[in-house]
């Protein structure tokens, strides 16, 4: 599919649509394209912003695991070295 006015800005392209009657249909299926394509845009960025929140949410389970795990040992060790 052509498109004939993707070139032109989105000024042109309201001034275009203002002052040429026969070309507004073309004009709003134009805004119409680049409204998607923000669109499609928008979504890829917050997908990938998504993938990585979850990745580093991952990482903190784990270190918050590890944390409780080691806290656990430490305190295991201090009441059987206390009791001896």
């Amino acid at each position: 599919m052509t498109r004939p006015l993707e070139n032109s800005s989105d000024a042109d392209l309201q001034q275009r649509a203002l002052s040429i009657a026969t070309d507004r249909e073309a004009c709003v299926t134009e805004s119409l394209f680049r409204t998607r394509d923000a669109l499609l845009l928008s979504q890829k960025t917050a997908n990938d912003l998504s993938d990585q929140i979850r990745r580093l949410t991952v990482w903190l389970v784990i270190f918050t695991v590890a944390i409780f795990v080691l806290t656990g040992v430490l305190v295991w060790t201090a009441f059987h070295a206390g009791f001896k």
